[in-house]
């Protein structure tokens, strides 16, 4: 299964770089909607914690594990720690503008898109928006605002039970 979003910024790519750097460190400064599924990264010790470090770091959000295997200030992916797929988000400067776009590719059975995907879908949106208001203010919002469609709510909160 592939999925992908993307999204035209209206800041220029040094601006949004940062920000990509700071998702799932679980900080305030993490564009990730943690306040609805905590988020996190963890290095080795004797390596900073903010550290982004191919093949080194570990990062997730509520039951999902990764392994960071790209940064290079365009690309930033990670595998699934099962090895059953990857997603990341790649950076395209479009003059004064960024193209952002988040690719997830899976190969898990038919119920991980009944159940997760749409869970996904709002996850990505709202990494999207926290990050634009990021960019406008300079500050993560506390708070995550897109709203989840009634569906997406109730497959979150049946999620809710296993995390």
């Amino acid at each position: 299964m592939r999925n992908v979003h993307s999204r035209l910024l209206n800041h220029p790519i040094e601006e949004v770089r940062p920000w990509i750097e700071r998702a799932w460190s679980g900080t305030d400064e993490d564009v990730f909607p943690r306040d609805y599924i905590r988020s996190w990264r963890k290095n080795p010790e004797g390596t900073p914690a903010s550290a982004l470090v191919e093949g080194v770091t570990k990062l997730g959000h509520g039951p999902f594990r990764f392994r960071l295997t790209q940064w290079d200030g365009n690309s930033w992916r990670v595998e699934l720690a099962d090895g059953s797929g990857w997603h990341g988000f790649r950076l395209e400067s479009e003059g004064q503008k960024t193209r952002i776009t988040h690719e997830l590719e899976v190969h898990r059975k038919p119920l991980f898109r009944f159940f997760i995907l749409p869970i996904h879908d709002w996850a990505v949106e709202s990494i999207f928006d926290r990050l634009e208001a990021a960019l406008a203010t300079g500050k993560v919002p506390a708070r995550t605002t897109r709203p989840m469609s009634s569906v997406t709510r109730a497959l979150y909160q049946s999620a809710r039970v296993f995390v």
